[in-house]
């Protein structure tokens, strides 16, 4: 019966808190949980890792008429994906980026949108032979999520995004590419 009582306390709570539209316009932050599977392409076709992470990102939406609305966004990511043998590793180790979002407000409480933007991110090798070196590649993330209202000016976000990270061939003169297929559970709350 108390449990009754407090989740009817709740629920009341939310429902006298001011409503929150998804994708409010003006300024947001957030944070979040990943889960990363980086993959090869091209050369390294095969190689694949996967681990959970965390993300902190910061925005601004405008409103484009009644429902739309566009914006862009910053995020930092650090993951713990990595794969490894007796003698050699790979670790993904953060991302950052900046891209730009467009969206629908399908309700006062859900926004639906998708992103392209620039995302750099780093890897760190180790072959076991005493050689451990870093290395950056920029990509191209493109994503698409969900927005919806929790309560006040907090709503919760569910995001997919895939970045394909280009080779730099200064560095790596194998054809080798990389690919990150990201999902991500955050709380965005907003000013």
């Amino acid at each position: 019966m108390r449990k009754v009582l407090l989740s009817l306390a709740a629920a009341g709570a939310v429902a006298a808190s001011p409503a929150f539209a998804a994708a409010e316009p003006g300024p947001y932050v957030g944070v979040g949980v990943t889960h990363d599977n980086v993959s090869g392409t091209q050369d390294a076709e095969g190689l694949g890792f996967n681990g959970i992470g965390g993300t902190v990102f910061a925005g601004y939406n405008i409103p484009l008429g009644e429902k739309a609305f566009a914006g862009v966004e910053a995020n930092f990511d650090l993951s713990s994906a990595k794969v490894e043998d007796a003698t050699s590793s790979i670790k993904a180790r953060n991302a950052y980026g900046a891209s730009a979002r467009l969206g629908y407000r399908l309700s006062e409480g859900a926004a639906l949108y998708g992103r392209v933007g620039y995302q750099r991110g780093s890897l760190k090798f180790n072959d076991g032979l005493a050689t451990e070196f870093k290395s950056s590649r920029d990509g191209l993330r493109l994503g698409a999520g969900l927005e919806a209202n929790v309560a006040g000016n907090t709503a919760v976000r569910v995001e997919y995004n895939h970045t394909n990270y280009y080779r730099d061939k200064d560095v790596d003169p194998v054809n080798t590419g990389l690919a990150n297929n990201q999902a991500t559970v955050g709380l965005v709350v907003g000013f």
